[in-house]
């Protein structure tokens, strides 16, 4: 038993460092061994995806693989509850602190 920490950044996330069967092989950080065809394929289909609306939705079937296959027991994650007017335009959250980049907002006409 191994105890982790991992954090994520407000870049598309590369699953294939923890989570893909050659970083099983090659000696990398897939730790557990995790990695099917199918887990490999959606990694794959990840990191070439420009269509931010198709990788999501490619990311959270990778992420319920992993949830079902429970190759990790995650144990807690940070919360935390973002703020902002409606009067305010061009909004995006990171999971960076302070989570808002506030020289992109613009006000609504």
């Amino acid at each position: 038993m191994s105890i982790g920490a991992w954090q994520s950044s407000a870049t598309p996330e590369d699953f294939s460092q923890l989570w893909s069967s050659a970083a099983w092989t090659g000696n990398g950080l897939n730790f557990t061994g995790f990695g099917t065809p199918q887990s490999d394929a959606l990694i794959d289909s990840i990191n070439v995806s420009v269509d931010e609306q198709k990788r999501i939705a490619l990311s959270k079937r990778f992420q319920k693989l992993v949830y079902d296959e429970q190759p990790y027991i995650f144990l807690f994650t940070q919360t935390r509850r973002i703020i902002v007017n409606k009067r305010w335009d061009n909004l995006e959250i990171y999971t960076e602190y302070p989570g808002v980049l506030l020289n992109t907002l613009k006000l609504k006409d």
